[in-house]
Formats: C-alpha cells, sequence, structure tokens
C-alpha cells in the first residue's frame, strides 16, 4: 500500500534511465526547454497517481535548478538526479509539418548511467 513504510528511502515506484531536456515544436510554436526522459514521465505519473516515487539519472550542469525545485514540488524525490559536469541530453520532437513526428536526439550525459 502507497506511503506505509516508515524507512525514508522506501519508495513504491523507483524509475531508472534518462533525465532530459525536452523540446516540442508544433503548430503553436516552440516549446522548451523543458524536464522531460524516459526515467522521468512514468516516475512523475507515479507521483500523481499518489505513489512514493523517485528518479535516478544523471543532468549536466545547465540543468535548470528551478526546474528540480518543480520536480520536487510535485512529490517526487530527485535525490538521485546527479548534476554533473557537462551538457544534459536533449530531445527535440517536431510536429510542425503535421502528425508525423520527427524527433532529434542530443546524447549528453543522460545516456550514460555509470558513475
Amino acid at each position: 500500500m502507497a506511503g506505509t513504510s516508515p524507512h525514508p528511502y522506501a519508495f513504491d515506484f523507483f524509475s531508472v534511465g534518462q533525465v532530459t531536456l525536452d523540446t516540442i515544436i508544433d503548430h503553436r510554436g516552440t516549446h522548451g526547454l523543458l524536464p522531460g526522459g524516459g526515467a522521468l514521465y512514468p516516475a512523475l505519473v507515479a507521483t500523481q497517481l499518489g505513489l512514493r516515487s523517485a528518479v535516478h539519472g544523471k543532468v549536466g550542469s545547465d540543468f535548470p535548478s528551478r526546474a528540480l525545485a518543480k520536480l520536487r514540488s510535485t512529490g517526487l524525490n530527485t535525490q538521485a538526479i546527479r548534476r554533473m559536469e557537462g551538457e544534459t541530453g536533449r530531445i527535440t520532437i517536431d510536429y510542425s509539418d503535421g502528425p508525423e513526428e520527427k524527433i532529434s536526439i542530443f546524447p549528453g550525459l543522460g545516456y550514460d548511467l555509470s558513475t
């Protein structure tokens, strides 16, 4: 059951993987740089569903501190997101030409989970 463990590092959901800065391009314009990534999205959904959730990943020194603060304000545990020297991975998803998306990836730090 969610939230029943007294241990401060007990989680109902723990996600490991990429934490990126995303840009979305659509008919209204360009929206970004937004926190995103394969580890972040499911952890945020789990938090919204009332689970004690955490995410593990790497971000670069360019990842906005206010973005991490906003993620923490949702209840998501971000203690395992490590800030490293270098650039955060970036993904651009372009829908400007219609429903077919074009995806551009800059791997950055988030694609290597080693220490």
